[in-house]
């Protein structure tokens, strides 16, 4: 948030650590791509990932106006 809004908040951070917590999320990143390919995409480098998948079965919760334009949509977690 501070990026975002350029607040200038300074924090007294240990390098190693942060590289250790920069290293650990380029795993995890990693990881992620190589299970959902195409579902994964980064919208922020190293901020915020998205991940998108089709869950028809899920459907048949919706009210029947809203299920037909939902068949045709991705649902998106952030």
């Amino acid at each position: 948030m501070a990026d975002a809004f350029h607040l200038g908040l300074r924090l007294n951070v240990d390098s190693a650590n942060v590289a250790k917590d920069l290293s650990a999320l380029d795993d995890e990143k990693m990881a992620l791509e190589s299970i959902y390919c195409d579902a994964f995409t980064e919208k922020l480098s190293n901020k915020s990932w998205e991940l998108k998948f089709f869950l028809p079965h899920l459907l048949k919760y919706l009210p029947a106006e809203t299920g037909a334009a939902a068949k045709r949509t991705q649902v998106s977690f952030y």
